[in-house]
């Protein structure tokens, strides 16, 4: 809602996706991230939309992977989508200890997907 004309209207908006959506439907996910995808065009059509999935767990879960195609699909069909960031897939093999027992990202999982988101967002958004 703080997004539009006559409101905030960034050069760059970044969607990150949630653990939070374990138990969610795929189908429903990737039409929920459509919506978002064609909302942000129609509001700021000028914005420069870059997407990032995550997982509590490297490699991802089923669930998760499921999950996270369905929105990686959505924005690879959505035109104001410059890049979609499969999280799971980026963290290299040989990173240990990324993930707490609980899902969440340790210091190192934080210092780590900063650095490879902030070098995507980066490399999608050069004008």
């Amino acid at each position: 809602a703080n997004i539009g004309r006559g409101r905030a209207e960034p050069a760059v908006v970044v969607v990150g996706g949630s653990i939070n959506d374990a138990g969610e439907d795929p189908r429903a996910v990737g039409a929920s991230a459509r919506r978002l995808y064609a909302y942000l065009a129609r509001v700021d059509p000028a914005a420069k939309v870059v997407v990032v999935v995550f997982s509590p767990r490297i490699p991802a879960p089923a669930n998760f992977a499921a999950l996270d195609k369905a929105v990686l699909d959505a924005a690879g069909a959505s035109p104001n989508v410059v890049g979609a960031l499969d999280l799971p897939s980026a963290v290299p093999r040989t990173a240990a200890g990324v993930q707490a027992a609980d899902g969440h990202p340790t210091q190192a999982g934080h210092d780590l997907y900063g650095r490879l988101i902030a070098d995507f967002v980066r490399a999608r958004t050069r004008r």
